[in-house]
């Protein structure tokens, strides 16, 4: 999951945790967590259908199946839904105030100028203005 919401590609891991008829199937498809959960679910019913493990068990797994799949809905929910342009135009405007205060708060705190430039330099190279 964590790797969809990253856009990072996780076919590797795939391979590597899975036996090759599941990382096969997971990987060709598109949300891949959702294949990997009704993978899971396939894996529980097989395993409820032989008996070997107690029907507590089995509501408490499919109950954390479920809570999962919910999660992912709205960790997909969240992604697809777009950012609205007043809040990034009002967090790059607090972002070029904060940028052009720091200074002047730094003057007091440190007595090399250089020192107060360097900082406020590296401030705003790591912040995404």
């Amino acid at each position: 999951m964590k790797c969809r919401l990253r856009d990072e590609d996780d076919q590797e891991i795939i391979e590597t945790v899975l036996p090759y008829p599941f990382s096969s199937y997971v990987n060709s498809q598109r949300k891949k967590p959702a294949a990997l959960i009704a993978q899971i679910r396939q894996s529980i019913a097989q395993v409820a259908r032989d008996g070997e493990v107690p029907s507590a068990g089995l509501r408490s797994i499919e109950a954390n199946l479920l809570e999962l799949n919910r999660v992912f809905g709205i960790c997909e929910r969240l992604r697809g839904s777009p950012i609205p342009p007043v809040y990034t135009a009002h967090t790059s405007r607090l972002l070029i105030f904060y940028l052009f205060m720091l200074p002047c708060a730094l003057l007091g705190q440190v007595e090399r100028g250089i020192v107060v430039i360097a900082a406020t330099a590296l401030v705003g190279k790591f912040s995404r203005v």
